[in-house]
């Protein structure tokens, strides 16, 4: 099943405003995402590549399936539940 990973920063405003909205939108469909802090760990970020914030990422424990950079559109959101996760509605 596919993983999804939110990147962001304490001091990032658009991040903020990605976790209120989307992990409440997540987990109505039944996806629990990892929420990682880039400077908790950085090392982790500098290796997937984490290069804006906030970054969404979607993997299937090999690779990378989807990635959006920036608040999520209701499209990513959509198609970040549609990989595997049932429907969600907005």
């Amino acid at each position: 099943m596919p993983a999804v990973t939110i990147w962001h920063a304490k001091w990032c405003a658009p991040c903020r405003a990605t976790l209120a909205d989307l992990v409440p939108k997540l987990r109505d469909a039944g996806v629990e995402p990892e929420v990682v802090d880039i400077e908790d760990r950085p090392c982790a970020a500098r290796y997937e590549h984490i290069d804006y914030l906030p970054t969404v990422t979607v993997t299937d424990g090999r690779k990378e399936l989807l990635r959006s950079r920036g608040y999520p559109s209701d499209e990513a959101v959509e198609a970040i539940v549609a990989m595997g996760f049932g429907a969600v509605s907005f």
